[in-house]
């Protein structure tokens, strides 16, 4: 028997999930921005770092520091909570947690193109796999045999576009 509230990939954008960017306005200001995607568009948007009049120093720094924020928000797209220590004290504002019941974390990597992979695997018999390809599709049909195959792969055309009512805490 299923899960009544368990969290339904089916309704999940490939674009959706927390992001981290570095916005630069011309030469005037540059701004280091952690948010989270829902519907493919932005729900949530926090301004982490602030410089105004930048020099490629100021800018290069800020990339550097995106490269860590993008680590923050791959562990909250596996299901990582915001209360958690560490993002805590990265972070400083609260960005929420996915909701993933009836889910746990199975694996993570990433794809040729760049885009991180992220596995889970339904807590109950008979055992379930999602594999979501960010930015790409979110399969919600595997089977064992093709979560464990690692050339397993799924044209992002393929995947249906859908909306979702909300999956932020």
């Amino acid at each position: 028997m299923r899960n009544t509230n368990e969290f339904n990939w089916s309704e999940v954008n490939p674009e959706d999930g927390y992001f981290v960017e570095v916005v630069q306005s011309g030469d005037a200001l540059v701004e280091l921005v952690f948010g989270f995607k829902q519907h493919g568009r932005v729900a949530l948007s926090e301004r982490l770092h602030s410089i105004k009049m930048p020099t490629h120093k100021d800018i290069g720094d800020l990339k550097r520091r995106a490269i860590f924020y993008r680590g923050l928000a791959e562990y909250l797209n596996a299901g990582g909570s915001d209360a958690d220590y560490l993002c805590q004290k990265a972070l400083d504002v609260s960005v929420g947690s996915l909701l993933l019941d009836g889910w746990d974390y199975f694996d993570h990597g990433v794809n040729t193109d760049g885009n991180n992979v992220h596995e889970f695997i339904s807590q109950e018999e008979p055992f379930r796999f999602v594999r979501w390809v960010r930015n790409e599709f979110v399969d919600t049909d595997l089977n064992e045999q093709e979560v464990l195959d690692e050339q397993y792969t799924r044209t992002a055309d393929s995947s249906a576009d859908v909306s979702h009512a909300g999956y932020i805490a």
